[in-house]
């Protein structure tokens, strides 16, 4: 195993002496010895300085130094706490080290303050950086003058030659012409070489030179090929720092032509376990990852792979062990009972059974201890894998290696830490269950954990991990459309919230509480929940990171709930291009981004009708899944069920401009029967997904004028089941139930002439989408259109000049709040601790 270096640490009078020697005025001459009275006079004085530090104890997160004679500021950006302040000097050699003004911790610019314009300074700096770089180029210009004078000279003497001879003759002028030229070369040369040395100094300035680091890596990467020497150098990078090794990776991984070689180093245990116990190289194997899946390299399936094979391998030498000591044990007691043969006293007898005991419990002791140290490697490499894969949208591989660490933990005499253990492995594989819709499984997976809870007494379970297995409790029911339970779990997890939740968890445990309180049409507590988890994984791991764009995801989801649908749409672009960033093209996370994009511009294009962005990208999530996940998935039908809304409205477009295409609404209603199928295998009826695919089969059953007069129709039929299941399991007043009934009511009012229980419908949709969302919401423009029309033909016209009022305030009131881009529920930018946000979630009304 690769074993990191000693680390040396400096004496305070070595640090203090380095520190001075690169502040800002100090001059570079070599340092005089200094004799011990001048040592420890040195170490007084700085223990001095440092120990007059200001009253409240603060340090510059740089030096980490108090020192007397430099003024402690808040750092010009957004950290806080112990990060959040810095000497203003240190700051600034920071900036001119790392050639960038951004914060490496909040991501955010210094807002340093600006600094008043000083001739003398500017003077003094031109002097010192600038003069000796130049009056050295023009020395060496001018050192070439005696060099053009001889060459001159040559050329006159030239010319003179060639004015005796009688063949050639040159006038004076052109001689001085000549002269002229030669003379306006040596000067350009000398004005272009001090510009060049200008344009140099202002590169380095800026921070465009090419650090020797990465020279190094670039040049070693380059020279990599096939051949027997280069072959055998590859062999040793296995121990370099995991720091400089996933940077060759990453460089590796932009040549085509070494992609094999890339993947036979990632696809070895050993080098890959090293990365990923090296946080800093996290977002850069999931680049190495997406690099090698995007060009049929399967790294994540080999890597599942190599693993099972060294769980078995691991199993079958413990077993081997445990054999060698049974069969040792055995001989010792043969030997043991042969000798106390001889001696047939009870005393001997008492000895000899004692010592078959002890002989027996050394064996079962050694053979537990190795098993249990073979067993913890697994197990800890395990978990680390399975969770980078699930988190790299390889959730089957994923499953796979947690499903082994789960069954290693069965055959290990579980003491309290090591259920600890196991209780972390089944929420993580509940999470992969769940996100793959693996209900069955992930049932079993959640018996088995609330079991184990029940097992554990709950002051020796750690918050943050209550925390999170509550969170996947509520994730894999939310995913099932279960919103009651969902929600329970989501608030059990914020009520284990503590300040000292690592980040990552807190974010999850807030997303999930703030898409459960959107279902349950908790709009202000959702607002609130999923703006505070933006605005910290934004500043915890920056614009970049996969868990910002799963954030982003989710706010996209708040507001497109919340009728924001173009700002949905911004959102889903913004989450989809991080994800494609980090994940590739070809991933699952991508694919359920672009199906959520794709959705998010059908509703924002649905009075447009123009629904091509919105068609390209569920085209893409249907080309990715189907790769992915058999021809049977959920994931693949919720899919194709945003491909059917889309295909059924470009075919009543295309049917509104004439043309005859009833084969996209064959095909729409393929997808819609395909999806509403699986659904009913795998959910029952008595659920929300499927009265929404009755309610979508519904609707495109009326798109295709399948009704009858005398009996009820199909599409009636439909509408009626979704309203009953909605309503029974969200309640008579929720947005979904009243979609339905303003469904249901335009069959009533365009199709089948029920005028009378279309008005009845129209009235309740009105009522319900005014309790949620407001007199601004989108859907209310159909509802009042269509109760217009229903007293337009019923010739009551005070009723109908009453709505057709309300209609038109309402699109006053629309083009108001679009132009100004005004919501509902504005984004929340401060930010809150952990105890706020529980007070506001448990306290707050709705």
């Amino acid at each position: 195993m690769f074993t990191s270096p000693a680390v040396h640490t400096l004496s305070e009078t070595t640090a203090i002496r380095l520190y001075n020697s690169v502040t800002v005025g100090s001059d570079h001459r070599t340092p005089v010895p200094l004799i011990r009275p001048q040592i420890e006079a040195l170490e007084q004085k700085s223990i001095e300085s440092i120990q007059s530090c200001n009253e409240f104890g603060n340090s510059c997160r740089i030096c980490r130094w108090n020192r007397s004679d430099m003024q402690i500021l808040q750092c010009p950006c957004h950290c806080k706490g112990s990060v959040g302040h810095v000497h203003l000097q240190c700051l600034k050699r920071w900036i001119m080290h790392r050639r960038d003004n951004h914060c490496e911790i909040c991501k955010e610019i210094f807002n340093l303050p600006d600094e008043k314009i000083s001739v003398k300074r500017m003077i003094n700096t031109f002097c010192t950086r600038c003069l000796g770089a130049i009056i050295k180029h023009t020395l060496f210009s001018a050192s070439l003058i005696p060099l053009a004078h001889v060459v001159l000279h040559q050329v006159l003497f030239c010319m003179e030659n060639i004015n005796q001879s009688p063949n050639e003759q040159l006038s004076v002028s052109e001689v001085l012409v000549a002269s002229c030229a030669l003379l306006t070369s040596i000067l350009c040369s000398i004005a272009f070489g001090t510009m060049a040395t200008m344009a140099q100094l202002t590169s380095a300035r800026s921070g465009n030179r090419e650090t020797l680091y990465g020279r190094c890596l670039c040049c070693f990467v380059t020279n990599l090929n096939y051949n027997q020497c280069n072959l055998s150098r590859v062999q040793y990078l296995r121990y370099l720092p995991p720091g400089v090794l996933i940077d060759i990776y990453v460089m590796m991984s932009h040549r085509d032509d070494l992609k094999d070689m890339l993947f036979e180093q990632l696809a070895d245990l050993e080098i890959f376990e090293r990365l990923l116990r090296f946080d800093p190289s996290r977002q850069k194997l999931f680049c190495c990852l997406a690099t090698l899946m995007g060009k049929g390299k399967p790294l994540a399936t080999q890597l599942q792979q190599n693993f099972t094979l060294r769980f078995k391998q691991k199993e079958r030498h413990t077993l081997k062990t445990a054999s060698k000591l049974a069969t040792l044990a055995k001989a010792k007691l043969a030997l043991v009972t042969a000798c106390s043969s001889f001696n047939s006293n009870k005393w001997g007898e008492r000895k000899h059974n004692q010592c078959d005991d002890d002989l027996l419990r050394q064996a079962d002791s050694a053979a537990f201890d190795d098993e249990k140290q073979n067993g913890v490697d697994v197990i800890d490499f395990g978990l680390r894998l399975g969770s980078f894969l699930s988190e790299a949208g390889w959730l089957s591989q994923s499953i796979e290696i947690l499903s082994c660490v789960s069954l290693k933990l069965k055959t290990i005499e579980l003491d309290s830490k090591l259920k600890i253990i196991q209780l972390d492995c089944l929420q993580r594989l509940l999470h992969s269950e769940a996100a793959l819709s693996n209900f069955k499984s992930a049932e079993r997976t959640f018996n088995k954990l609330t079991n184990l809870l029940t097992e554990i007494a709950a002051e020796s379970i750690p918050k943050p991990l209550l925390a999170n297995a509550y969170t996947q409790f509520s994730e894999m029911y939310f995913a099932r459309n279960e919103y009651d339970y969902s929600h329970m779990w989501s608030a059990m997890a914020i009520q284990n919230l503590e300040e000292t939740t690592p980040e990552r968890i807190t974010i999850d445990v807030l997303r999930q509480a703030a898409k459960a309180c959107v279902v349950k049409r908790d709009f202000q507590r959702a607002n609130m929940l999923i703006c505070q988890a933006k605005q910290r994984a934004k500043n915890v791991f920056g614009s970049k990171h996969q868990k910002y764009a799963d954030t982003l995801l989710d706010y996209g989801f708040f507001l497109l709930n919340v009728d924001c649908a173009y700002q949905s749409v911004n959102v889903y672009i913004e989450a989809l291009d991080i994800k494609r960033y980090i994940f590739g093209n070809r991933n699952f996370h991508v694919a359920l981004a672009h199906e959520d994009l794709s959705y998010a511009y059908y509703v924002h294009e649905y009075s447009t009708g123009n629904f091509t962005c919105a068609r390209d990208h569920v085209e893409k999530a249907v080309d990715i899944m189907q790769d992915l996940v058999p021809s049977d998935h959920l994931r693949l039908a919720s899919a194709k069920r945003v491909k059917a809304l889309l295909l059924e409205e470009i075919a009543l477009n295309k049917m509104a401009e004439g043309a005859d295409d009833e084969g996209l609404l064959k095909q729409s209603e393929d997808l819609h029967k395909f999806a509403l199928q699986l659904s009913l295998e795998v959910f029952g009826e008595v659920n929300v997904q499927t009265a929404k695919l009755y309610g979508n089969l519904g609707r495109l059953y009326q798109t295709m004028n399948r009704f009858e007069a005398s009996i009820f129709s199909e599409a009636e039929r439909m509408h009626q089941k979704a309203i009953e299941i909605k309503t029974d399991l969200l309640g008579p007043y929720d947005y979904e139930v009243g979609l339905s009934i303003g469904h249901l009511a335009s069959l009533y009012n365009y199709q089948m002439k029920k005028y009378r229980e279309a008005e009845e419908l129209y009235l309740r949709s009105i009522q319900i989408s005014l309790r949620v969302f407001g007199s601004s919401y989108s859907g209310l423009e159909y509802d009042y259109l269509g109760l217009c029309h229903v007293y337009e033909t019923l010739r009551e016209y005070e009723k109908y000049l009453m709505y057709a009022h309300i209609l038109e305030n309402w699109q006053i009131l629309r083009s108001q709040n679009l132009t100004m881009n005004k919501s509902i529920y504005p984004a929340i930018s401060e930010e809150c601790s952990l105890e706020e946000i529980k007070w506001q979630f448990f306290n707050a009304q709705s």
